[in-house]
Formats: C-alpha cells, structure tokens, sequence
C-alpha cells in the first residue's frame, strides 16, 4: 500500500543518512589516526637523533659502575682506553685498591665514600694509579644512586682523563719554584703595591719582609724610572696580578 511504501522510503533514507554520518566520523577517524600516527614517528626519529646524541656524548666519557662497597662492577670500553687497564683488571677490584700508595688519597676517598649513603655527589679532580704505578688524573663526578627505601644502591663515577694537562701544570709549577730559589722574585698588585716577595729578592735590596707591604714598585727604582716603570707594568685601568720583578 502507499502508507507502507512511505514508511518503508523513510526508513531508507534513515539508515542511508546514518550511514553517511558514520562514513564521514569513520574518514575522519582514519584521519585523527594517520596524524597521530605521522606524529608517533616524527617523535621516534627525534628520540633516535637524541639516542645517538647521548650515545655520541656518553661514547667520549670514562664511566665506572661501584657497588656499595666500592667494588667495580663495571666500566666502559673508554675508561679501559684511557686509564690503559683491561675490563678484566678490573672488574671485581675495590676502587681503593686504584688509589696511589703512600698518600693520604684514600683517606680523603673513605670520607667521600661514607658521605654517599645521603646521597650527596662528589666533582673535583681525582687520580688513580695504573698497574705499573703510573699515576692518572682525571676530572669526575661521583654519583650515588639509592634505591626507593633510600639505601645506596651503587655508586657512578664519570670522568675525563686529564693526566697530561696535570702533568704539564705540574711541570710548570716545579719549574716556578726552581726559579724562585734561583732569582729574586715578588709579586705586585694592580696597584703596583708588592705582595709578596722570595728571600733572594729581600736580600738582594736588603729588606725585611714586613717592609714590603708599605712599598710600592715605584719605591724600589729610581724616582727617574718609576714612570717607565708604570708604563711597562700597564695604566690604572688595567689588572695586572702576580707580576714578576
């Protein structure tokens, strides 16, 4: 009949209608989703980047794993390299046991190590010794990492050798203390005031060496000279310290 075949018509164009609507939240799903997706990978490569960034930074430092009782459990291919001891020289060894013989390092190492149960880091500059006693610089960080009830859990040590830098500072200061035996020397301020002054230097011009402090360089030449002198040692403006007569 027509009041069937209405009923029926409209019916149709209902489920048609519906689904139209789905069609288009299931497109625009696929949408979302490709986004996402598009997304989901740009942020993976910039992970991957990031990785070998880490890797790249990580590759060029020395790192040692330490249990809670200082025992190397591991190290990395650039410590072994540096340090020129083996991974199997190493491992299972004390950290202490690196320390150089007949100094008060290990002293210093044990109130350093009782400290990280607080999780308190230690920097500064360290050395170790290689086995054929040679002695190695290198500048780190101790990190200790605590477990979720708070107890030490290990211990990480990251550093970079510095052992030739250390050896040419040392060098140089050697080299200093032997010329100040050998040549009158003292130390004057941006002001020109003299600082300190070696025994030679008070000898030489026959001073006492609670008088240096009342002089200035000036004092010690010709008052036809102090000016040259001021010229040589730089204007007012200018900081000169530790300058060497």
């Amino acid at each position: 009949s027509f009041v069937h075949t209405r009923l029926q018509h409209e019916r149709t164009e209902k489920l048609l209608a519906e689904s139209e609507k789905l069609t288009l939240q299931l497109e625009h799903n696929a949408y979302v989703l490709n986004d996402n997706m598009s997304r989901l990978e740009t942020a993976r490569q910039e992970m991957q980047f990031k990785q070998k960034e880490l890797d790249a930074v990580i590759s060029s430092l020395a790192m040692m794993e330490l249990d809670p009782q200082s025992r190397i459990l591991s190290v990395n291919q650039m410590f072994c390299s540096l340090s020129g001891l083996s991974e199997t020289e190493l491992l299972g060894r004390f950290y202490h046991d690196l320390l150089p013989k007949g100094t008060n390092d290990a002293t210093q190492f044990e109130l350093m190590w009782s400290n990280f149960s607080s999780g308190r880091t230690f920097s500064g500059e360290f050395r170790i010794r290689a086995l054929n006693d040679t002695e190695l610089w290198l500048i780190g960080n101790f990190t200790p990492i605590l477990d979720h009830h708070g107890i030490l859990s290990k211990v990480m040590l990251v550093c970079l050798f510095n052992t030739e830098e250390k050896v040419k500072f040392i060098d140089l200061k050697d080299s200093l203390n032997a010329l100040r035996k050998c040549v009158g020397v003292a130390e004057i301020d941006e002001a020109l005031k003299l600082k300190s002054a070696n025994d030679i230097f008070l000898s030489t011009l026959n001073l006492r060496r609670s008088q240096i402090y009342r002089l200035s360089a000036s004092d010690l030449v010709c008052g036809c000279h102090s000016d040259l002198l001021s010229n040589a040692f730089g204007s007012e403006n200018e900081v000169i310290d530790g300058i060497s007569l």
